[in-house]
């Protein structure tokens, strides 16, 4: 791929990959310690209750206090992020 040590620049580099620059300097800024805190308790909450769905997964956080969560799309897209669906 592209790599800084080599002799052509980064902007040929990127160019022959056909790859904006901006992709190769982007850092993805992680998971917030409280997004792997709600995510540690989904997973724990999954190997307890596996047979339990979304529904089920929103109703669990929303009995401990977390609102953040309601959405049944974004419980799909951290149970996605853990691996907890197949």
């Amino acid at each position: 791929m592209v790599n800084r040590k080599e002799g052509l620049s980064i902007r040929s580099q990127c160019n022959l990959v056909s790859m904006s620059r901006s992709s190769f300097y982007y850092k993805s800024p992680g998971e917030t310690k409280e997004n792997l805190w709600i995510m540690r308790l989904m997973d724990e909450h999954y190997l307890k209750h596996s047979t339990e769905g979304v529904l089920r997964m929103r109703d669990f956080l929303l009995a401990l206090g977390i609102v953040a969560l309601t959405e049944t799309d974004r419980i799909i897209k951290e149970i996605d992020k853990i691996g907890l669906l197949s």
